[in-house]
């Protein structure tokens, strides 16, 4: 998270319960947009997300903006891991792939 969204995070549930949250460096930030995500595509729409590209094993989480996990699943090997989330049109969603994380909009 960048330092620009520290006290949003402080004040919302469930990340307010966290004993101690530290915003990213600038560098950091780069590293975790560039590393192994270049590959991996994100597709939200019709209440599905879905995920191309990522290795093979690598877990996915989908939470609300509030931090309610709503599906989970594992990636296989040359496949598409496609999650039912419920969300409609406009609903955020962040979706952790591994260890890295994305904010998605859904269409």
């Amino acid at each position: 998270m960048p330092a620009s969204a520290l006290e949003s995070y402080k004040g919302t549930e469930p990340w307010s319960n966290f004993g101690n949250i530290v915003a990213l460096t600038e560098e950091e930030l780069a590293q975790i947009h560039s590393a192994d995500m270049n590959s991996v595509q994100v597709k939200a729409q019709n209440g599905e997300i879905t995920i191309e590209g990522a290795k093979d094993k690598t877990p996915v989480h989908i939470y609300t903006m509030n931090g309610a996990k709503v599906a989970s699943g594992v990636t296989k090997p040359n496949a598409t891991l496609t999650l039912h989330t419920g969300f409609a049109s406009g609903e955020v969603a962040i979706v952790t792939i591994g260890t890295k994380s994305v904010k998605v909009v859904m269409k």
